[in-house]
């Protein structure tokens, strides 16, 4: 007689549960999406801001295509809570010199341009001041910019 176990998969309760699906999100997904398909096809630097309560999907839905797309810098502000330590996770170094981080991520996008993707920027204490490092680095090297927030 063959014995059934009843299994339940409990995995999808936690916080790194990645649905194969995201229901409702398909026009947020269309246009992120062609943020990355501008930038592919025409250079086209477009930024986006995405933002909603917690619990809604956003990191979901990012998941979900950077499951699909190639070539993309991400960074979680749940991660490194400063803009220096962004930064750095972004440059791969561990600087502390700010002015030297931001002067080797210029380089480095400039010659290999990258869409970047910082998730949960909301938990970076001195976040405008990333911002305002965000914005350098969009002038210099002209990259598009996805935040979640």
């Amino acid at each position: 007689m063959q014995q059934i176990k009843n299994h339940i998969n409990l995995r999808f309760l936690t916080d790194a549960y990645q649905p194969e699906e995201i229901l409702g999100r398909e026009e947020q997904i269309k246009e992120i999406r062609k943020v990355f398909e501008n930038f592919e096809r025409m250079g086209s630097a477009t930024n986006k801001l995405i933002q909603g309560f917690t619990g809604s999907g956003k990191t979901s839905t990012i998941n979900y295509i950077l499951l699909k797309q190639k070539n993309v810098i991400f960074t979680s502000g749940s991660l490194f809570k400063t803009s220096q330590m962004i930064l750095n996770s972004i440059a791969g170094t561990n600087y502390r010199n700010k002015t030297l981080v931001l002067q080797r991520l210029i380089k480095s996008l400039k010659s290999n341009p990258q869409p970047l993707i910082i998730d949960e920027i909301h938990k970076v204490k001195d976040y405008h001041e990333l911002l305002q490092d965000l914005n350098t680095l969009f002038r210099e090297a002209y990259f598009p910019i996805i935040i979640v927030t």
